[in-house]
């Protein structure tokens, strides 16, 4: 290969992205490094559900950040939702992985609760974003509906079923044939020494659970938007389509 041309290609803007990107991926793996230790030492369980809170919050802010809306109406039902799904989720994993007793310690807490949030971060933004778009752009549907005499769950339904449409197909396109000859949390138990058999058996626990509590905090969320987004003669707010117009 001509190295002439291949400086040509990696000069300029692109090395120096290229650099930015390694060092903020290395920065954040060290400072995630340090902070699971300590955790992972003190093993509080009070700590832990600090570090569950906090970690929720985190990942309500950045699926507020990516919808297009940029609705505050989503922030505190998805949060609500979000800590939802993880708790009934949560609870029916480390049932089923007979892991229950130990359920608040930070060794199964922390990776089963991350690896739920990554799917809710995901799927909720899409499904909330899918929600708050179709009702800024079929608003005159919603109103044609209620003014024909449907009730306000049935004016509402075809765009929660967008929402849901959009979440499962977020959902399927994690699922593909690329993720299933690269799931980490298999493959990172085989090189831990656990039995192939008994890796796939958790990483079929670990796609449920990330479903189950996507689609939970998804309809919570949107239930509890509810409120923000119509008023109490359910019509659609004024401020909120102006404010997802922005």
């Amino acid at each position: 290969m001509n190295l002439q041309f291949l400086k040509m290609s990696m000069s300029g803007d692109l090395l120096r992205n290229f650099g930015a990107m390694l060092l903020r991926i290395v920065l954040a793996l060290v400072l995630t490094g340090a902070y699971l230790h300590y955790l992972f030492e003190i093993d509080s369980i009070l700590i832990n559900i600090v570090w569950l809170l906090v970690m929720t919050a985190c990942v309500t802010v950045c699926a507020i950040r990516s919808l297009q809306t940029r609705s505050m109406a989503f922030v505190f039902p998805l949060f609500l939702g979000m800590l939802a799904g993880l708790i009934v989720a949560g609870v029916l994993f480390m049932l089923c992985a007979g892991l229950f007793d130990n359920a608040l310690h930070a060794r199964f807490l922390v990776p089963v609760a991350a690896l739920m949030l990554s799917s809710m971060l995901t799927t909720c933004a899409a499904g909330t974003n899918a929600y708050g778009q179709s009702l800024k752009e079929d608003s005159r549907q919603y109103d044609f509906l209620v003014g024909n005499g449907a009730s306000h769950i049935e004016a509402v339904a075809p765009f929660v079923r967008k929402a849901l449409e959009s979440s499962v197909g977020q959902m399927a396109e994690g699922t593909g044939v690329i993720q299933l000859v690269a799931m980490p949390a298999m493959f990172g138990m085989i090189l831990g020494g656990c039995p192939p058999v008994t890796a796939m058996k958790f990483q079929l626990l670990v796609l449920i659970a990330s479903v189950l509590s996507s689609l939970i905090a998804l309809v919570l969320a949107i239930y509890l938007a509810d409120t923000r987004l119509f008023d109490n003669f359910g019509r659609l707010r004024k401020a909120k389509r102006t404010e997802s117009s922005k």
